[in-house]
């Protein structure tokens, strides 16, 4: 999967508060899961949604 920077993960980064780096961090495991496969379909399959 193609990582992108939206404009939701920008904002959530300038507030630099000690909520945002929590939801920051759980994008970052997000993307990390998601990169372990190759179409969203099998993602989105595996986490069932």
């Amino acid at each position: 999967m193609e990582r992108a920077w939206t404009g939701q993960y920008l904002e959530t980064a300038g507030r630099n508060t000690i909520e945002s780096e929590g939801r920051l961090e759980n994008l970052a495991e997000l993307v990390g899961v998601a990169s372990e496969f190759t179409d969203v379909d099998e993602f989105l399959e595996r986490v069932g949604w």
